[in-house]
C-alpha cells in the first residue's frame, strides 16, 4: 500500500479521537450549563427541571436523602409554646429527665449545654400602675385573652427553673431564652401600648431571672439567661417589630455582662404582612439580617423545618457576605425544629402535632444545614411542641418522607 494511504488514514484516526474528545468536553459543559441554570432559577422551575433530569440529588431536593450520609442521633433539648402557664414545674422536670437520658444514653457528653426556649407569646399593655413591669404583658402563645404581667413571667420562669435544677444530673447545662413573638404586637392593649417601651423591659425580664439564677447558686448550671423572638416575617412589618428590637439592644447596653437576643423567626423574604393585611414594611434581607445578626447581642437560630425554611436563612447568609458592600457572615449558632412526637424523636422525619405534611427532624435538620456551609456553628438544637400531648400521626418508618 502506497505511504501516501497510509499516512492519510493515520491522519484520519487522529481526527476522528479528537472529535470524539471534543465532543465529550462539549457534552460536559453543556452538563454543567445546564445544573448552574438550574440553580439560578427560582425554587418551583427549579424543581421542575431538575425532577426531568433527575438532578434532585445535585441541588439538595428533600425526596432524595441518599445524598447524605447516615443519619444519628442528634443531642436536642425541648422548646415550648407556652399557653398553660401553670405547667411550668411539670416541664422543667420533664426537660431535665430528657436531658439526663441523653447524657445516659451516650448521645450527649456529659457537659453539654442546651438551649430551651419558653414562648410567651407577643407583648401588649394590660394595666396603667405607672410601673412597666406590672403594665406590659404577654399575650401567652396563640392566645388573646390569657397574658401574664412581666412580672408574673419572671416568677414563672423562676419556677421553671427551681424545677429543672431539682431533677437534673450533674451533667447537662442549659441556655434559658425567653421568648415572645412579633404577632400583632401592642393589640389588644390597655391604655397607651409602646413596641419600644415593651421591648426594653422584656430585656429586663430576662436580667431579672438571670439575677435570680445568681442568687441562687444555680450559675454553674444555667449558663445564660437571653432574649429571644419569634420573628415572622409575614406578622407584623418590619418597622414594628425593629422598635422592639431596637429597645432590647438599647436597655442591653446598660449593663456589663450581655444577653444574647435569639431570632428563630422564618427569613421569608418579602412576605406580606397577615397582621396589616398589606405590604407595606415587607422584610428585606438587610432586615433579616438585622434582627438576627445585626442589632445588638442578636444571633440566629433558623426553623429548620424544611428544605425551603433552611434555605431562606442560607441565602440570606450568603447574599449579606457578598456584593459591593459584604457585611460580616452571619453565622447559624444552631437550629429549631417543631416535632410533635415524643422522644426520642424519629431520626429521618417527624409530624408536627396537628399536621400531616412530614418535616426534619433534628438529626436531618442538622445533617442539611452542616452540608449547606460548614461555617456555621450549631451549637444548639432544640425542638419546639405545644404544651399538650403529642400528635397521634404515625412515625416515620410508617411514613418515611425524606
Amino acid at each position: 500500500m502506497p505511504e501516501k494511504t497510509h499516512r492519510w488514514r493515520a491522519w484520519l484516526r487522529s481526527w476522528t479521537s479528537s472529535r470524539v474528545r471534543i465532543g465529550a468536553i462539549v457534552a460536559v459543559v453543556l452538563l454543567i450549563g445546564i445544573v448552574v441554570s438550574i440553580v439560578g432559577l427560582n425554587e418551583s422551575v427549579r424543581g421542575g427541571l431538575a425532577g426531568v433530569l433527575d438532578l434532585n440529588s445535585v441541588l439538595g431536593d428533600s425526596a432524595h436523602a441518599d445524598f447524605f450520609p447516615s443519619l444519628k442521633p442528634v443531642p436536642y433539648s425541648h422548646s415550648w409554646y407556652i399557653d398553660q402557664p401553670d405547667m411550668m414545674t411539670e416541664i422543667g422536670q420533664r426537660d431535665a429527665k430528657w436531658l439526663n437520658q441523653q447524657t445516659e444514653s451516650g448521645v450527649a457528653a456529659c457537659s453539654t449545654e442546651y438551649l430551651t426556649v419558653l414562648d410567651f407569646g407577643h407583648p401588649t399593655r394590660k394595666g396603667a400602675t405607672g410601673s412597666s413591669l406590672d403594665d406590659y404583658a404577654m399575650s401567652m402563645f396563640g392566645k388573646q385573652d390569657a397574658w401574664r404581667t412581666y412580672r408574673e413571667i419572671e416568677q414563672l420562669a423562676k419556677t421553671y427553673i427551681d424545677s429543672w435544677m431539682a431533677s437534673v444530673s450533674s451533667c447537662p447545662r442549659l441556655v434559658l431564652v425567653m421568648g415572645t413573638s412579633n404577632f400583632a404586637q401592642c393589640s389588644k392593649s390597655v391604655g397607651p401600648c409602646d413596641v419600644y417601651t415593651a421591648g426594653k423591659y422584656w430585656d429586663i425580664v430576662a436580667h431579672d431571672v438571670a439575677d435570680y439564677v445568681t442568687q441562687k447558686g444555680y450559675g454553674s448550671r444555667i449558663t445564660g439567661v437571653w432574649v429571644g423572638d419569634d420573628a415572622e416575617t409575614s406578622w407584623d412589618p418590619w418597622p414594628v417589630t425593629a422598635q422592639f428590637l431596637y429597645g432590647v439592644r438599647d436597655q442591653e447596653r446598660t449593663y456589663q455582662t450581655h444577653a444574647r437576643m435569639v431570632n428563630y423567626g422564618d427569613a421569608n423574604i418579602g412576605a406580606c404582612s397577615e397582621v396589616t393585611g398589606g405590604c407595606d414594611g415587607a422584610w428585606t434581607p438587610e432586615n433579616v439580617y438585622d434582627a438576627a445578626w445585626g442589632i445588638g447581642w442578636a444571633v440566629p437560630l433558623p426553623e429548620a423545618y424544611t428544605p425551603t425554611t433552611i434555605q431562606r436563612w442560607v441565602d440570606v447568609a450568603n447574599v449579606m457576605s457578598m456584593g459591593p458592600s459584604p457585611r460580616e457572615f452571619m453565622q447559624f449558632h444552631g437550629f429549631m425544629t417543631q416535632c410533635g412526637e415524643a422522644d426520642p424523636l424519629p431520626l429521618d422525619g417527624c409530624y408536627p402535632a396537628g399536621e400531616s405534611k412530614c418535616q426534619f427532624s433534628p438529626a436531618v435538620a442538622y445533617q442539611r444545614l452542616h452540608a449547606a456551609d460548614k461555617r456555621h456553628p450549631l451549637t444548639y438544637a432544640t425542638n419546639i411542641q405545644w404544651l399538650q400531648p403529642q400528635t397521634n400521626e404515625p412515625g416515620s418508618a410508617a411514613h418515611p418522607c425524606f
